[in-house]
């Protein structure tokens, strides 16, 4: 078993607006966040410029961090991407524009931990395993 360790995970869109929020504590305590008027920014290639914000390791947020690649699939992703939007478009269905191009998943582990390559690729096969169980039972529910 690990202890202190985190995995993010973020729904990743090509493009839209990003805002700021700010963070609200409520009278009983409890946290909510709260669109900033004004915050927001237009986005545009927003998947291929996370892909490249996750492998630049000269980034402030990555300081003391080894950052390891484990599957590359972004031009796998884009080409999923737009065979769906070019099947949804000759099938002319409505809704062809894809939102939400990937998931990602940011798994952090305490730095007293070393794993190799290989060490890397069995956690992140049961952390995927894992997932897909609680998805699948996400399902029971709906």
């Amino acid at each position: 078993m690990i202890l202190n360790w985190l995995v993010k995970a973020r729904q990743i869109r090509q493009g839209g607006v990003k805002h700021k929020y700010k963070k609200v504590i409520n009278p009983n305590g409890r946290v909510t966040y709260k669109k900033e008027d004004g915050s927001g920014r237009r986005i545009k290639n927003g998947f291929i410029n996370h892909v490249n914000y996750l492998k630049d390791s000269n980034r402030p947020a990555h300081r003391n961090t080894k950052i390891s690649i484990l599957l590359n699939n972004a031009s796998n992703i884009l080409k999923a991407v737009n065979e769906r939007k070019a099947f949804r478009q000759a099938e002319k269905l409505r809704h062809a524009t894809v939102f939400n191009y990937c998931t990602s998943f940011v798994v952090s582990l305490p730095s007293e931990l070393k794993p190799t390559f290989e060490n890397w690729t069995q956690i992140s096969k049961q952390i995927i395993k894992d997932i897909g169980v609680f998805q699948d039972s996400w399902h029971c529910f709906s």
